[in-house]
């Protein structure tokens, strides 16, 4: 996965996000708090089903509130509009306990396959991830954005052998999946 680093001066905190030794971005986090309306999920976002353990995370937000801030992108459609990358269930669970605002952090990208390895890393950092969705974000990877097995590993760190594995589950009939 890539490398992320914070850096914490003073109440902000620098963050800088690398992959194979080259800086992709830097950015401050500032304290930004983003109404619901104005967010939805990423084309990027690699989860198929949203429900496990909401019951559990709408209880801790109830209770303690939102402790980590949702990952969001400018949409390229409507620039109104936050794309989730890291967070959707964050944000089903505060829109179902009826909260109206949510903290996140912006991050200027526009390029679809950068958006699409940032939710497999930070996906995959957690293991919150099936196998399948998996498999889903390395095949978009392949064949949406022409990435090699050896451009995956350099970008994710995941072994061409461990991706054909992943690619070899797509195979099977939806029922076994």
């Amino acid at each position: 996965s890539a490398e992320y680093k914070t850096f914490v001066s003073n109440a902000n905190r620098l963050h800088v996000i690398h992959t194979n030794s080259r800086i992709v971005f830097l950015f401050m986090i500032l304290s930004y708090h983003k109404p619901l309306t104005q967010l939805k999920p990423s084309k990027s976002a690699l989860r198929k089903d949203y429900k496990d353990s909401s019951a559990t995370l709408e209880k801790s937000i109830k209770n303690h509130g939102i402790l980590n801030p949702i990952t969001v992108c400018p949409s390229q459609e409507d620039p109104e509009i936050l794309e989730v990358l890291d967070g959707v269930r964050t944000l089903n669970a505060a829109n179902t306990v009826g909260i109206t605002h949510i903290p996140a952090i912006i991050l200027n990208i526009t390029d679809e396959a950068e958006k699409l390895i940032i939710s497999i890393t930070k996906n995959t950092e957690r293991k919150s991830l099936s196998a399948i969705e998996l498999a889903d974000g390395v095949y978009r990877l392949r064949n949406e954005f022409k990435y090699t097995g050896e451009e995956i590993e350099g970008e994710i760190r995941m072994v061409p052998s461990r991706q054909t594995q992943l690619l070899n589950l797509l195979k099977l009939p939806e029922t076994v999946q």
